[in-house]
């Protein structure tokens, strides 16, 4: 559940939205599905079994599961940088979120039309100070949820949390099902167009749709492993896995189910980038009868869904903390929390201050470099060399991986030499052809 409330957050309900938006639609979210279980379950079981093995964080798991090889230790540290960036942009957006959350109470959105929407938004990113002072108010909440342990803090806020989620994400549903042009923005979602796809390009929508699978579940990084390694061995990994990514996959769908019928009620075109959750549901809450109370409680659960990543990956940050200093949890957490807050510094100052920074060309900011940075680059090759020291003999060797995927109730893998191969030589070459598209598609084209 812990692992399953990492994959369930802004991947879903703010990223997915956005990205199929950009990407097609409904012939994205077809790619997107492939992905998940052409690449996501593997690569998911594979993480889980490295961290459920080793029982400790990535810093120290690779070498410990394979003692003759040193220089796998280099991966855990590179994961640990990656887990840095992610939490110094994604601190940020779910800040913003935290900051709605406040201001939707205070009824400051209400019978705004669409153009006050955006001033609001815009509003917001001019402000350093608001920006930042949501930004530590998230990362003190999950710090302190961390500071208290797996079961007394993580385990006790996840589960109700995501039990809520789930409910309001149903009546909100049925709420956008209820607008009048809900069906068009349906079509676009769920009924694949081949005009769509030449909008954007077939390589651009394969690619986006892998790196989402590994944005989503959170795999490549060393969340997963950090959170496994506090499991036990009553369950198999295949079975595991599949519950992971079907739940991930249901809230994906929800929030695409609640988005793309608003947009297309009140005329807002699905491709607003990142921003898009923030200008189309507030619309959509203007507009509702006791829109204050939904569109409230759906931003609380939307921090709600964003700050259960934020723990596990903080969790992840502390973990190898404590394994690399020997700091105790309570004073790991406390360093890192001042860390965090400094790393996230330049993402708030790229949309205001620094905003004359474009590293990625025009349009681009520093958040989107670091997005570029761990979505484009530290999830897909993490997960290829997490695939490598499974499957490599000068690794932990594939025999061990998979007598541990089986480990416990469920379904288990074969051991047969196709599958094996899959692993091997299938799955680096997808990983490495898409991604060498995406940089294609970034830099040349």
């Amino acid at each position: 559940m812990v692992v399953a409330g990492c994959a369930i957050g802004l991947g879903n309900v703010w990223r997915f939205p956005y990205i199929t938006g950009e990407s097609g639609g409904a012939i994205f979210v077809l790619f997107y599905l492939f992905f998940l279980v052409a690449l996501g379950v593997p690569i998911l079981m594979v993480e889980l079994s490295i961290g459920r093995a080793a029982e400790c964080s990535p810093v120290k798991a690779f070498t410990k599961l394979a003692p003759g090889h040193k220089h796998w230790k280099l991966l855990g540290l590179v994961t640990l940088f990656g887990l840095y960036v992610l939490m110094s942009y994604y601190s940020v957006i779910t800040g913003w979120i935290l900051y709605y959350v406040g201001h939707i109470v205070q009824g400051d959105f209400t019978n705004l039309q669409q153009s006050q929407i955006s001033e609001k938004f815009q509003g917001l990113m001019n402000s350093p100070s608001d920006q930042f002072w949501c930004t530590f108010a998230t990362l003190f909440i999950a710090c302190l949820i961390c500071y208290k342990g797996i079961q007394r803090g993580i385990e006790k806020f996840t589960k109700p949390a995501m039990a809520g989620l789930f409910v309001l994400l149903i009546v909100l549903i049925a709420k956008a099902f209820s607008l009048e042009k809900a069906n068009v923005g349906l079509e676009f979602f769920l009924s694949p167009n081949l005009e769509n796809l030449e909008k954007v390009g077939l390589p651009t929508a394969i690619y986006n749709a892998m790196n989402q699978a590994f944005f989503t579940l959170s795999i490549g990084i060393g969340t997963v492993l950090a959170i496994a390694a506090y499991s036990k061995s009553g369950h198999s990994l295949l079975k595991e896995a599949a519950i992971i990514c079907s739940l991930d996959t249901v809230v994906a769908i929800a929030a695409g189910l609640i988005i793309f019928p608003a947009c297309f009620n009140y005329g807002i075109t699905p491709d607003q980038g990142p921003y898009l959750i923030f200008i189309t549901l507030l619309n959509m809450f203007n507009q509702m009868d006791n829109g204050i109370i939904w569109g409230s409680m759906f931003f609380f659960f939307l921090f709600i869904a964003a700050l259960l990543t934020m723990i596990a990956v903080i969790e992840s940050i502390i973990a190898n903390c404590c394994d690399l200093f020997d700091w105790s949890r309570q004073k790991s957490s406390a360093i890192n929390l001042v860390l965090m807050t400094v790393l996230s510094v330049p993402i708030v100052l790229s949309s205001n201050i620094l905003a004359f920074i474009h590293p990625l060309g025009k349009g681009s900011d520093l958040l989107s470099l670091a997005d570029f940075f761990v979505s484009n680059n530290m999830l897909p090759i993490g997960s290829l060399l997490m695939v490598i020291f499974c499957t490599s003999r000068y690794g932990w060797g594939w025999d061990k991986c998979t007598e541990e995927i089986n480990k416990g109730n469920g379904v288990k893998i074969g051991k047969s030499k196709i599958l094996f191969y899959y692993f091997k030589y299938v799955l680096p070459v997808m990983i490495l052809t898409i991604w060498t598209i995406g940089y294609y598609q970034m830099f040349f084209k």
